[in-house]
């Protein structure tokens, strides 16, 4: 089981620490993040969405909607993997809407950077 606080607790970490890039980790079962210091692992992680999608494990790469955590605006690109349900971003989305557990989030500090991640992983 999931709750709302302990997840929204996890991307507050996650920006306190730096993160500019924070996203569901579905191995860990956590929201886990990247700093501005994490450039090898930030461009391998679009790299792998962008190669995934290609082969069809990922399904669909878009923008998603803005979310506000702890008054700091995340922007969102919603990842559809094959098979695999996100319910902590079902939560997190607040809306009650079942089919967001369809998406695994990636929250981007900046529009810019969240729009240039869907270009870049889905360009082929």
């Amino acid at each position: 089981m999931y709750a709302l606080e302990d997840l929204e607790g996890q991307l507050v970490l996650g920006l306190r620490q730096g993160g500019v890039l924070l996203y569901w980790h579905h191995g860990q079962n956590l929201f886990d993040y990247l700093t501005r210091d994490d450039q090898k692992p930030y461009h391998r992680e679009l790299k792998n969405i962008r190669n995934q999608l290609r082969q069809g494990s990922v399904t669909t790469v878009k923008s998603g909607a803005l979310i506000t955590i702890n008054g700091i605006k995340l922007f969102t690109m919603e990842v559809t993997f094959q098979n695999q349900t996100c319910y902590p971003y079902l939560l997190v989305q607040r809306r009650g809407l079942s089919e967001d557990a369809d998406y695994t989030p990636y929250f981007f500090i900046s529009e810019k950077s969240r729009d240039n991640a869907v270009q870049y992983t889905t360009k082929f």
